[in-house]
């Protein structure tokens, strides 16, 4: 079996979503129909790295939904571990107040697992 079947096979077995991040963060996403998550308070950056390694050592999640300003503060090795693994794609969202950074994670887990760059249009990725 090559490695792109083993990957295929990986994705296969993944099926959760979670979300990681503060009350009303998950509560949101709670509420939408996602029924993993873990509560990090806004500011305990060491509980979110820790949740987060966590949950990127799972095999079952697909996504990983996490506040993107926490996502912002992890340590670079963890964040390199986050762009080298191919899953789960880690997608960082706007706190309740709009914060963070803003970026588009769906292209950049588009260029690192497909090896091309996605544009996008009003009409959608192309």
């Amino acid at each position: 079996m090559d490695s792109q079947e083993s990957e295929a096979q990986d994705w296969a077995r993944r099926e959760d979503v979670a979300v990681l991040g503060d009350e009303s963060m998950t509560l949101g996403f709670r509420l939408a129909g996602v029924k993993e998550y873990s509560q990090v308070r806004r500011g305990d950056h060491m509980r979110f790295e820790s949740e987060l390694e966590r949950m990127l050592g799972s095999n079952r999640y697909s996504v990983l939904i996490v506040d993107e300003e926490q996502l912002s503060n992890v340590s670079p090795a963890l964040k390199k571990r986050i762009i080298n693994q191919m899953f789960p794609l880690v997608i960082g969202v706007p706190d309740s107040n709009g914060g963070g950074q803003s970026s588009d994670p769906l292209r950049e887990w588009l260029t690192r697992t497909l090896g091309i760059e996605a544009g996008v249009h009003k009409d959608g990725l192309s």
